[in-house]
This record gives C-alpha cells, structure tokens and sequence, in this order.
C-alpha cells in the first residue's frame, strides 16, 4: 500500500516542476514579418507631418506605438534592434573598425530553422564585406549584420545579406523568407533625403509586398526609425495589425521582445528585461506572455578588432545590467571614415523624453490570462503535463489494484 502511495506522489511531482521549466520552442508555422528601419525622426516628425501622407494613413488605419531610442548616433541603435545590446556604444565605426561575436536576432532564427533575409539598397553584392559609405548611397552603419562574427564568418547567414533589389525577384518568385530586414539608402531612409522621398520609398515597399503571395492576413510590416531629432521618442507602426491595439512601446529592446516571442526564439541581453515594453499584440494580436524567471543574459564579446584598426574600442556591455541608454547627443552626423569611437559606456538611466508622445500607446494595458498562460508554454511543455497527467491515472490505477490484491490476500481462506 505504502509503495503504491510513493508511486503516486513520485507521478504526481512532475505535475508540478515541470511547468516551472522555461522552454522555448520555435514557432510551429513562423509568422511573415518585415521589418523595415528608417532614419533621424522623432514621432512628432512623422505623425502629422503633411509631407508624409501614406504613412500617416497608416498610423490611422494600423497599430503604432512610440518607442524611445537607445542612443547617438545610429550604429548602437541598430545593434541594439537585432542583439539586445549597444554593445559598447560606439559612434558610426565600420566592421573594419572593429565587430562583435553575438549572438543576434538571425542566429536565433538560423538555430530554429527559420528563413531571414536582409536586403540592403545599393549594396554591391551579396554579403559585403568590405563596403562602407558607398557606392551609391549605402551606409554599412545601417547593415548590424555585418557587425557580428556569427553572420560574417558564416558563409550560408552571410549569404543572407543581399542587395534590396533581390526583395523583387524573391517576392515573384514566391521564395522571400519569413522574416526580412530593409534597410533603405540614406536618401529614402530620410538620413539625408526628405519626408517625402521617405514616404515615396515606404509607399512603393508596402504596396509590393502586400501584392506578393509572402502577404497573408497574418503578415506584418513593422516600419520604424532608428533615433529621435527633436525628441528621444520614435514611431513604430506596424501594417496589418487592428488599429488602437493595447501594446507597450518601452524602448528598442521591446521591439526586439516582441520579434522574439512571435518566432518562440530566446530573449537576447536587455530584450528580456521587463521594463523595456512588448510589441507583441501588434505582431500576433494576442497578449505577451507572462514574464519568466529572470535569465540569464547570454554573455556579449568584445568586438573584435583587426590588426590593422588597433585602437578601435573593444568594451563589452556588463551582463544583466539595467536597460541601457546613452545620454542625449548629436544625431547621426553625414558618415565618414573619420568617425571615433563613443566614450560614453553603456548608461543604466533612461533617456528622459525632450517632449514627443508617451512611450505608450493609450488603452488599457493587455492583461495576461490563464488561457494565454497555457497557450504560451509551448506544445512540449504541454505534452511533458500530459505525460505527468497520465502517469498520475496510471498510479491510482496500480494503487487500486495493490489495494484489491492486498485484501484478497487478507481474506480467509
């Protein structure tokens, strides 16, 4: 009897533990996400402003919310958007100054088996790897994969990094992956081109692609500006989602969330923090699941720098520090080789917002539910409860037969 009680309580255990296990799983069927990333606009800049009147069609038509940047100039915003991280918030220095080990975004998706690609306006070739501020109107500045040893020293995700004219011929084709990057030159990303040619570019983009066999009704664009001019807060609009959707902006790094949760990949550096915000209801529709016990941030190298570039800076970002932002600064200066390194580290204080919306859209914040707790854990846990579930009937089963074995041998004979 007390054997078949012991069975039942060891059966029963995992009932318990194991739904306190954090496993991520990749999702089944990946969802079809572009993400598209223009230049040096606060909201206030894009939001009303007459010159851009397809993308504030949008807003009024979309989800959006305002998002802070993370610093100045460009490049630690970038890498912030795809690692989690600024790194060591250098100032617009190229991969020949010095890159990083990883891991990013791509990585993630690359380790699940999921498609990426990168199309980058007027970049030569296929996985550039010595092209800066040219030709044409290409920035390097606007490429964060090239800044990450995991990408250029693999051949397959570096291969993955391609001209933008490439975007046409993939969505004709029907063969454009589940998730793609656009970096647009520095005239339509609005660096140094105007909010017209800015609203031209995303205009012919969006239309493009929901013509193609990649849109669907799940599909998202996520268009979005790397840092604020006016103010540190920037829109983050995303085409195909319900307009007046309940979603926190929090910085950059809520945005990396957001692309994580919706591919079920893992929360990288200061993604997984919980103050940063969650797109996540804009991307899916459904809520952010309910955070996890704090992980452990994956370690972020060095940048490694060659030979030739000694005095490029090499600090890493202390792991499990606080949210970084750098103080307020210049915008993205025009780009040259002459660009130092930042001296400014990565700081643990928010940027205060110099005016511009709330980092937050208005409306009742979306509340975790016990449903969407369940939906969240992913069909391996579920199936390691259901295992438990039934390893529970099967002990009470046994303790009932242990039980009729047990009194028939008590009875008389």
């Amino acid at each position: 009897m007390r054997k078949a009680v012991l069975c039942g309580l060891l059966a029963l255990s995992p009932l318990f533990v194991l739904p306190l296990i954090p496993v991520s799983q990749a999702a089944a069927i990946p969802p079809h996400i572009l993400v598209v990333l223009m230049e040096n606009t606060s909201y206030e800049g894009v939001v009303g402003n007459s010159l851009m009147p397809y993308v504030n069609g949008l807003v009024n038509t979309n989800g959006s919310v305002s998002t802070t940047d993370l610093s100045h100039p460009s490049l630690p915003n970038y890498l912030g958007y795809v690692s989690g991280s600024i790194q060591n918030n250098p100032a617009d220095t190229t991969p020949q100054d010095g890159t990083y080990a990883g891991p990013q975004f791509t990585d993630e998706l690359a380790a699940a088996g999921i498609g990426w690609k990168a199309y980058m306006q007027d970049m030569p070739v296929a996985c550039d790897l010595t092209d800066q501020y040219s030709p044409g109107s290409y920035d390097v500045n606007h490429n964060p994969f090239m800044y990450f040893n995991s990408v250029r020293n693999n051949t397959s995700q570096c291969n993955r990094d391609v001209p933008y004219s490439q975007l046409t011929a993939d969505l004709n084709a029907g063969t454009a992956p589940a998730f793609i990057w656009v970096s647009p030159n520095t005239l339509n990303d609005m660096h140094d081109g105007t909010p017209a040619q800015g609203d031209s570019f995303l205009q012919g983009l969006v239309t493009q692609v929901r013509a193609s066999s990649w849109w669907t009704a799940g599909s998202r664009i996520v268009i979005t500006w790397d840092e604020g001019t006016q103010s540190e807060q920037v829109l983050t609009l995303v085409v195909g989602s319900a307009h007046g959707t309940a979603a926190t902006g929090g910085s950059e790094y809520g945005t990396l969330r957001g692309l994580e949760e919706a591919y079920g990949v893992g929360l990288l550096g200061h993604s997984a923090d919980s103050n940063v915000g969650d797109i996540l209801p804009l991307l899916t529709g459904s809520a952010p699941p309910p955070p996890p016990p704090p992980p452990a941030s994956p370690t972020q190298a060095p940048p490694s720098a060659p030979p030739a570039s000694p005095g490029a800076a090499t600090s890493p970002t202390p792991s499990g520090s606080p949210p970084p932002h750098a103080p307020p600064a210049s915008p993205s200066a025009p780009r040259g080789p002459s660009a130092s390194p930042s001296s400014s580290p990565d700081a643990s204080s928010p940027l205060s917002p110099a005016g511009g919306p709330p980092p937050s859209i208005s409306g009742p914040a979306a509340k975790p539910t016990l449903v969407g707790y369940f939906s969240s854990t992913g069909w391996f846990r579920g199936m390691l409860i259901a295992a438990a579930l039934l390893s529970l009937i099967g002990a009470a089963l046994l303790s009932l037969i242990g039980l009729g074995v047990g009194a028939a041998r008590r009875r008389p004979r």
